[in-house]
């Protein structure tokens, strides 16, 4: 399962509303489309994206996929909207 992340606040790298994805080094960007500065093959490691003292700058998402749309919503969200699509008639 991959991990994301979005960024809550502009950072130096990034703008506020990028969608950040683990990869084997740390956290990139999903799009350059909020990326601040020209990023190229940077990251930030996954101890800093992940540590509850950077909270005001990075918010766990989750991946809502429907006919190949994707949303990146926060937990509760993302709960309820997989309970909503997958929800029995």
């Amino acid at each position: 399962m991959s991990k994301y992340y979005r960024v809550k606040q502009d950072t130096f790298m990034w703008d506020k509303g990028a969608i950040l994805k683990k990869d084997e080094d740390g956290y990139r960007s999903i799009s350059d489309l909020w990326n601040h500065v020209d990023i190229g093959e940077e990251y930030i490691s996954k101890y800093i994206i992940e540590d509850k003292d950077n909270a005001d700058f990075f918010e766990r998402v989750y991946e809502v996929s429907v006919l190949g749309k994707a949303k990146y919503l926060a937990k509760d969200a993302a709960k309820a909207a997989h309970e909503a699509l997958h929800k029995a008639n």
